[in-house]
């Protein structure tokens, strides 16, 4: 190709004359030229800083052949500058094979520390002073913030815990009452009485199925409360087993002995003919729930002086 200007032979792909400096694209004559004082033909870099001893370019390393006195053409666009750069690169890293280590050491350090300032630490904060302050009374607003939102948390689960602990209580001071209901219920039987026998065994077969009543509301009570404390949660297990033990074995034993007993056997128990084991198991509760019942108080007592 040769240049418009000059006349002199430029290779295919060069966008401005390697001898004058002149566009060699139609696009570039009609605009205005600018008096940069350097330039690549092959990448378009512009170097103002570059000295006049150099003659590779600092961007793509190609031999920069301008003049220093000559005038260059005007830039490309930002957009087509960096393509034209990119594509003028791969074409010399075909022709040329990539740069070595010691030309991309040189290149980083002149693109990325050519300009680097030290900058102490006193005039940093002192720059950025107004910045360090918003940011400390945000913190100052988000750890006042925690703090309350702790202390009504703390306030809220201790008084969720009072209430628990009354609930129990009340859960707990009926358990024995239903123990003396069991006992009325079989002396009501097993006793003399107004009335005749059957009379009064149905009256109370009666009381039993009330205090059956009674003690599935107190058990489906325990069992949809949701305590969140470790130690609440053992007392509600502790007391839901005791009454489950109540309502499924001590009651149905009871009614069981109400239904299959008779004034003979009763005459004989009282006149000692036969054990009174069989009345007393059927007004006492088992084992197993007279100890989940006091592990149950235990706790109650441990927790309440805690929160008191």
């Amino acid at each position: 190709m040769n240049c418009p200007k000059c006349g002199s032979k430029n290779p295919e792909d060069n966008l401005f004359c390697g001898k004058c400096g002149a566009s060699l694209s139609s696009k570039s004559e009609s605009q205005p030229k600018l008096p940069w004082k350097r330039y690549c033909n092959y990448c378009q870099f512009k170097e103002e800083n570059l000295p006049n001893g150099s003659s590779y370019c600092s961007w793509c390393y190609e031999e920069a052949f301008q003049n220093p006195n000559l005038q260059k053409p005007p830039f490309l666009t930002d957009e087509e500058s960096t393509q034209s750069k990119k594509a003028s690169l791969k074409t010399s890293l075909s022709v040329r094979g990539r740069p070595s280590f010691a030309q991309k050491a040189s290149r980083l350090e002149r693109t990325l520390f050519r300009k680097k300032e030290k900058i102490s630490w006193k005039s940093y904060i002192k720059e950025n002073l107004g910045l360090f302050l918003f940011f400390l009374l945000i913190i100052f607003i988000f750890a006042i913030f925690l703090f309350y939102s702790l202390k009504i948390e703390s306030s809220k689960n201790l008084k969720e815990a009072r209430e628990y602990l009354e609930f129990t209580d009340r859960a707990i001071k009926a358990y024995p009452e239903i123990v003396r209901d069991m006992g009325s219920i079989a002396n009501q039987v097993y006793l003399p009485g107004k009335g005749d026998f059957e009379s009064r065994r149905e009256d109370a077969l009666k009381k039993i199925e009330d205090l059956k009543e009674k003690v599935k509301k107190n058990y489906n009570l325990l069992k949809k409360s949701k305590p969140k404390k470790k130690e609440l949660k053992s007392l509600k297990e502790n007391l839901s087993l005791a009454y489950k033990i109540l309502l499924q074995t001590d009651l149905p034993e009871l009614e069981e002995f109400i239904r299959t007993i008779d004034t003979n056997l009763i005459s004989s128990m009282m006149k000692g003919e036969l054990s009174q084991a069989p009345f007393i198991r059927a007004i006492s509760i088992s084992k197993d729930a007279s100890s989940h019942l006091d592990k149950a108080i235990e706790i109650w007592y441990e927790e309440k002086d805690l929160i008191s």
